[in-house]
């Protein structure tokens, strides 16, 4: 079975505990007239109980070195009682959206992971240094160009004082880089292929 390589998947399965413990955090010292709750027979909102939760999307944002940060965004089932619970049984429950901020180091495999705010969710926000769901930077079609001359700059610097054809061989030298050479077909119908290596982080 082929292993899943997604972020969000790894923050169900890995992360849940952890989650929930904050979230429970924040909803212990929230006072329930500050959240955005749809009661009907709950008049006066009381001890909020988180009963279940639902990671709706990871948001990852790259940080110098093998640092992450992420917004985990959860769709939580709540159950609010009424204040004055001991002389009026009414509860009811309701759906809220909630953010988790986390940050933590890929090379330690999130070991060292810190939840770093708890709000509730307010929409997607763009940011720099987007990674997509397998932790690979998002690049946008008009930033290509800046990046791969940046790139050059930093590797390849004679390419940028004139056109000239980029030696493979000599770019992996400069990456420090070890190239091997084999055949990939026996037909020759496939031209390069290319093999990445990836810290799994659980």
């Amino acid at each position: 079975m082929k292993e899943s390589r997604s972020f969000t998947e790894y923050v169900k399965n890995c992360l849940d505990n952890q989650l929930w413990k904050a979230l429970e955090k924040y909803l212990a010292k929230t006072d329930p007239s500050e959240l955005d709750l749809r009661l009907n027979k709950v008049k006066n909102p009381g001890e909020i109980e988180l009963y279940d939760t639902d990671v709706k999307f990871v948001d990852v944002t790259d940080l110098p070195g093998s640092m992450i940060s992420f917004d985990v965004v959860l769709d939580a089932t709540l159950i609010i009682y009424d204040e004055d619970r001991y002389h009026n049984d009414d509860s009811e429950s309701d759906y809220q959206w909630f953010t988790i901020n986390c940050q933590g180091d890929l090379d330690k495999r999130l070991s060292d992971l810190e939840i770093t705010r708890v709000e509730e969710y307010c929409g997607r926000s763009r940011k720099d240094s987007r990674l997509s769901d397998s932790l690979v930077p998002v690049i946008c079609r008009g930033d290509l160009e800046r990046i791969a001359d940046d790139f050059l700059r930093q590797y390849y610097p004679e390419t940028r004082l004139h056109p000239m054809w980029l030696d493979p061989l000599k770019l992996a030298e400069k990456l420090k880089l070890k190239v091997i050479c084999h055949s990939i077909s026996e037909g020759g119908c496939i031209f390069g292929q290319s093999y990445g290596f990836m810290n799994k982080y659980c």
